[in-house]
């Protein structure tokens, strides 16, 4: 199960996510994040679902990347 929650407040929207994620190959839970700073923005990206892609690539080992390639992109 993935908790995140969001809260409007005077500092901005702040995000939080508990870090257990749910493996398909074992009924062992493990840490992983959920929520990824962006970077380029006072922001962040939070996610829930499946924590791999169709092949099989687990989302902390590609998001990053995605996000820093769209911040190279014009507006």
């Amino acid at each position: 199960m993935t908790i995140i929650t969001s809260i409007v407040s005077p500092l901005g929207i702040i995000a939080a996510s508990d870090s257990n994620v749910t493996r398909t190959d074992t009924d062992k839970a493990s840490s992983d994040p959920k929520v990824f700073p962006l970077g380029f923005t006072n922001g962040a990206l939070a996610l829930c679902g499946s924590y791999r892609t169709g092949n099989n690539e687990r989302m902390d080992t590609w998001m990053p990347a995605c996000i820093e390639s769209y911040a190279r992109t014009d507006s």
